[in-house]
């Protein structure tokens, strides 16, 4: 059976690789030591990090989410309005926003609304 060392399942399964080395040697992860080393099988990672962990999916919003809006960014380059600014209106509600992981994202009608067509 393939098995992969420590690093490189750490780094496959995006944990870091002193936690993992932590779960091997609690017994969470089943493991085979071999010259002071742990070595794991794919199919254990899956089994302890199903679920858990997605390398596609890394917070990013899905497309059709945000398809027709623009960012924070784009439009504090775009109206000449500062970043903070965009940010502190869409927090008290003056700007109608949508709040997907981290960042904001407002319709352009939304710009055109409160800044009059900047």
């Amino acid at each position: 059976m393939e098995t992969m060392q420590v690093k490189t399942a750490a780094s496959l399964y995006d944990v870091k690789e002193s936690y993992l080395r932590v779960l091997c040697t609690r017994g969470v992860v089943r493991s085979t030591l071999v010259g002071g080393r742990h070595f794991i099988t794919p199919a254990e990672m899956d089994r302890v990090f199903k679920g858990l962990r997605s390398p596609v999916s890394k917070c990013e919003p899905k497309p059709e989410t945000v398809k027709g809006k623009l960012t924070l960014k784009t439009i504090a380059a775009e109206c000449d309005v500062s970043f903070s600014l965009l940010r502190a209106m869409c927090k008290d509600q003056r700007l109608k926003a949508q709040k997907l992981g981290k960042s904001w994202y407002v319709t352009r009608g939304e710009i055109e609304r409160v800044f009059g067509g900047k």
